[in-house]
């Protein structure tokens, strides 16, 4: 049967173009490509998955050769302490992983939506057409004024007021079952969710929704109505009275503020109460070492820049007719907030 090579001689071109072409290489044009699958059918040419194999092994094994740069996007604050934790948790993976596939990855923070116009000029000028973008709330990307056909888009953080784009984010709904089934496991009977309304409305109430489907799953689990509070600040009465009234004996939150308002109230973590977090940072952040749901944000950067990366080598620009959702699970942490099994 005909080989890379013969259809290379029958088209007049090299090898190297057949075989980018027949992998939807961006650096081949859309006629050559179009010409060599053409031949491809005349001839009978077929792929031999033996071969694909190994020349997938083989090029694994090399450095790949540098391509250009991927762009971050971010509205996160690195002067806030917590933020830059979460910032570098997040960038150091992705720009290992980036490099490995022989990209470099540039971060613009924080950003807003217009600055959109100045990021685009920014991006052409560097050659930048890949972005990863982790927004974490009040996400509109309607409102972002740019060209999308120019560039491949990908999203992380808050769930976006319409989604127009791929998202890779954390497996919230398994993340938050794992969290209150681990703190079932230590002995808690009567656990509660106490948060502020904002955050759990940014988060379309997954916390209070997986509290739902827990006691579903667990019926001899105290059934307490969630604490909602539109602030921390200044909450600390409405928090006393719900827990002394349900007889709470942990908290479960979004809110990294949670024990300094349990501290101020009287309550000692987790000698009093206990405490556990929808999203925790070990080792980073002014939180200390609390208990709850590691998300795992390494294999998160790494797997959005390998979605963008994954893009951008079959040519997708712009707005996908179906957004797909990429989602990694996390994995409980035993942290300092609360007892262990």
């Amino acid at each position: 049967r005909p080989t890379v090579r013969d259809l290379a001689t029958h088209l007049g071109v090299s090898h190297s173009t057949v075989s980018r072409a027949l992998r939807d290489d961006p650096r081949i044009s859309p006629e050559v490509r179009t010409r060599v699958i053409q031949a491809a059918v005349e001839l009978g040419y077929r792929r031999d998955p033996r071969l694909s194999e190994l020349m997938f092994h083989l090029r694994r094994g090399r450095e790949r050769t540098f391509h250009g740069n991927l762009a971050w996007i971010t509205n996160l604050d690195p002067s806030d302490p917590d933020m830059a934790a979460l910032m570098r948790s997040f960038h150091e993976s992705a720009r290992e992983r980036a490099k490995e596939l022989g990209y470099g990855l540039e971060p613009f923070f924080p950003v807003t939506p217009e600055d959109a116009p100045r990021l685009a000029r920014t991006f052409h000028a560097q050659g930048i057409r890949e972005v990863w973008a982790s927004i974490f709330w009040e996400v509109d990307y309607a409102q972002w004024n740019w060209d999308w056909n120019q560039f491949r888009f990908v999203h992380h953080g808050a769930e976006p007021a319409s989604r127009i784009v791929d998202v890779v984010d954390a497996e919230d709904r398994q993340n938050i079952g794992l969290l209150f089934r681990s703190l079932a496991d230590r002995g808690y009977r009567r656990i509660g969710v106490a948060t502020t309304h904002y955050l759990e409305r940014e988060a379309l109430f997954e916390l209070c929704a997986g509290q739902t489907r827990f006691l579903l799953r667990y019926p001899e689990q105290a059934r307490i109505e969630p604490c909602l509070v539109p602030q921390l600040e200044g909450a600390e009465s409405t928090i006393l009275d719900w827990i002394r009234s349900n007889e709470v004996d942990c908290v479960v939150s979004r809110w990294r503020g949670m024990s300094g308002v349990l501290d101020r109230i009287g309550y000692r973590v987790p000698e009093d109460i206990g405490l556990a977090y929808v999203t925790v940072r070990p080792g980073q952040g002014t939180e200390g070492d609390a208990s709850g749901i590691d998300v795992n944000a390494e294999r998160i950067a790494a797997t959005a820049v390998e979605t963008v990366i994954s893009g951008l080598e079959r040519g997708q620009f712009g707005l996908p007719s179906v957004p797909t959702q990429t989602l990694v699970p996390g994995r409980w942490h035993q942290g300092a907030t609360c007892r262990d099994v």
